[in-house]
This record gives C-alpha cells, structure tokens and sequence, in this order.
C-alpha cells in the first residue's frame, strides 16, 4: 500500500485533571534537559488526552482531526467525544479501552498515542478498528447504516520502510488499485520520521508538539503557530504542564 506523503469515557474536568497523577514512568519523562525547562511530555497519555479529549475545549481536536482526514475545520458542524469503553458482547470476550474516541459528521474516529514499541500494535489497531466499525450495531439495521470508521494512530517509534512519517491505507484492488469503500481507513503518523522534516502544513506542525522534549521545543512550536496562524496549537502547548505543572486547556 502507497505511503503518503505528506478511559472509562466518563468526562473529566478541568479541576480532576489537574489533579490526575502521572505513574513513575511517566514522571522519569520530566526528567530536564540540559540548557532547558522540563516539561510533561505530550506524547504522555494522560498530557495528550489534556490536550485533545477534553469536551469543553474542543479546538485542538477538532484542529488536529481536520488535519489527517482533510475537511477543513469550518466544515466539521458535528465533533462528539465519546465514551473511550468498547464493550464487549460476552463476559468472555476481549475488553478494550480506546485513548480518544469521537464521532466527527457521522463517522467514527480512534486516536491512539504509543510511544513504546509494540510488535502486535497492526493487530490491535484492527481489532479496535473493527470493535468500533460495528460497535452498536443492531440486529435488523440495514448494513447501509455502518459508519465509516477512522483509524489514527501517533507512533512514537519507526515502524514502516520508508522516509515518510505519514502512512494512509485503505482498502483498494490489488491490480487496479480501486478503492472498495471509504468506510475503512488506518492513519499512521510516525513522530521520530516528522522530527527530521521541515514545514509548516498545521498536521506537521501537531507533530512537532506532541514530540516535543523541552520548553525550547514548545517555544519553537507556538512560534511557528503564531507566525502561519494556527491558534489551537499555541493553546495546545499551554496543557503541557510546564515546569512538571498542569494548565487548564485554552482550546476552544
């Protein structure tokens, strides 16, 4: 395939998160580097959700989404943060918890930060994709109900072969390459590859600050967003926890 170029679900607020700890891995991720303020690293789950799953400030999402999938953000009239619990069927069956899950003009979307390696991580992302794609489906609904389903997934390690950081498959002919249906579609976007690539495009520039490491990297980040005017990122890089400290989220 072509590579492109280019919790429980219970809402928390902003008071709860500020109090939400970090596990002792997570901590070691503040740990500063030389000539430069530490910072909660948004790659983190529990920062990236800060930035992107809270309902009352929708921007970021709605900026980062409108970025992968192409529709300009005037045009997303519908953006709901859903509960992350996929629930399964039987008491036997395999439970799963999606990192962010949202329903964005009728279809379904699974955003999910990993920043360690995972060998079995295209598996996992079927599975989720394909629990989400029939999730709530009912016995006796017209197949022509199913949502399309959006699987996007931040890589914090190099998984495919090749020089570029964004990977996109659909499901396509082999020999003529004709699309079967848009309603399957996987988005890897791989953080170590956009690290080594300049621009300014707003889906590089997400990248860049969900990989940042210090302050110097967020003060790059917010000035480039200043400079080609994408608020939500400078808003964005305000949830960071500067100085190993939370700040309510400004997007809106």
């Amino acid at each position: 395939m072509k590579s492109i170029i280019h919790e429980n679900g219970k809402s928390m607020s902003k008071n709860e998160k500020n109090t939400e700890t970090v596990n002792a891995a997570e901590v070691q991720e503040t740990v500063p580097v030389a000539g430069s303020q530490p910072i909660l690293k948004p790659k983190l789950d529990v920062v990236f959700k800060m930035i992107f799953a809270d309902p009352e400030g929708e921007g970021c999402l709605k900026s980062l989404i409108s970025s992968i999938i192409g529709i300009p953000k005037e045009e997303i009239t519908e953006l709901t943060i859903e509960n992350t619990e996929l629930i399964p069927e039987l008491v036997e069956d395999k439970f799963s918890r999606l990192d962010i899950k949202a329903r964005v003009n009728g279809r379904k979307i699974n955003i999910e930060i990993q920043v360690a390696y995972d060998k079995d991580y295209i598996s996992r992302t079927i599975f989720y994709w394909a629990k989400l794609f029939t999730e709530g489906f009912k016995k006796g609904t017209s197949y022509s109900k199913l949502s399309g389903t959006i699987s996007i997934n931040i890589l914090g390690f190099d998984w495919f072969e090749c020089e570029e950081y964004w990977s996109h498959y659909q499901l396509i002919e082999k020999d003529r390459g004709d699309l079967l249906t848009d309603k399957v579609s996987f988005h890897y976007l791989e953080l170590k590859k956009a690290a080594k690539e300049h621009g300014d495009s707003t889906l590089l520039q997400w990248l860049h600050l969900i990989n940042a490491e210090t302050e110097d990297d967020l003060m790059a980040a917010e000035a480039l967003a200043q400079k080609t005017n994408v608020p939500e990122i400078q808003d964005g890089s305000g949830n960071t926890g500067r100085n190993s400290t939370y700040k309510n989220s400004q997007c809106g």
